[in-house]
């Protein structure tokens, strides 16, 4: 997998909007979404279809027990 890399001066640039606000914190999002936005939009997308999937799971076992205690 190929690395995804920016300018330095991005993240520079993300610095000082930051201090000019008067920011002592960012989030993960917001870095990650400033500065990688596709990588940002794939995590997400992999995250929502997990937890899709997660939830289909426990549906299923749901209905499996309820089966066999009828």
């Amino acid at each position: 997998m190929d690395e995804y890399t920016i300018p330095l001066a991005q993240v520079k640039k993300i610095v000082e909007k930051s201090e000019a606000v008067g920011a002592e914190e960012v989030t993960f999002s917001f870095v990650i979404g400033s500065l990688f936005p596709e990588a940002y939009d794939k995590m997400k997308n992999v995250l929502l279809k997990e937890r899709l999937a997660g939830y289909r799971e426990a549906v299923e076992e749901l209905k499996n027990e309820n089966s066999r205690s009828s």
